[in-house]
């Protein structure tokens, strides 16, 4: 008998003891529960975009997606090789050269600039449509095509959204 509570006991101190080490943080000072992510890994045809999960897909004149939330819009268009052909631009054309083609056909004073961490090209710009707003306009080249991403918000929440939309560049990627 003596025997049976004993080991009832050290059953009973085992399960304490591993019950309550599940509830203690991690070195780190976080909960051992895993942070639930706010950011959606959007795949549309020719490339990936992680966005938070606050945006919704909508449609616009003149591009092939666009997607927004309350402060930010995104739109994409892919340009093939050969439908570039026409303005000297092909698959052994370079980012660079591409992006001069945009500067002067939208007529941005600014040039493209390669980004910190070397994964794209981008240019940022001001252009009024109804109220100022903020472009930040990445290129990348795929396997047939080169690709115009665009970023935007209000010129006012500019400063507020930047560091956003730069971790949202830095997250496509182009077939």
């Amino acid at each position: 008998m003596k025997k049976k509570i004993g080991l009832i006991l050290l059953l009973v101190v085992t399960v304490l003891i591993t019950g309550c080490s599940l509830l203690e943080p991690t070195k780190d000072g976080q909960d051992k529960e895993q942070e639930v992510s706010n950011e959606q890994l959007i795949k549309e045809e020719g490339y990936t975009v992680t966005l938070g999960k606050d945006f919704t897909k909508g449609e616009v004149d003149n591009f092939d997606v666009f997607y927004q939330n309350e402060k930010i819009g995104f739109t994409s268009v892919r340009e093939p090789f050969d439908t570039l052909a026409s303005i000297n631009i092909n698959k052994d054309s370079t980012l660079e050269e591409y992006g001069e083609k945009i500067i002067t056909a939208n007529n941005i004073l600014n040039t493209f600039k390669e980004s910190e961490d070397e994964s794209y090209m981008y240019t940022t710009y001001t252009k009024i449509v109804t109220n100022p707003y903020y472009y930040y306009t990445v290129i990348k080249k795929g396997s047939d095509s080169f690709w115009l991403f665009n970023f935007f918000c209000s010129k006012d929440d500019e400063e507020n959204e930047l560091s956003k939309i730069e971790k949202y560049a830095s997250t496509i990627k182009v077939e």
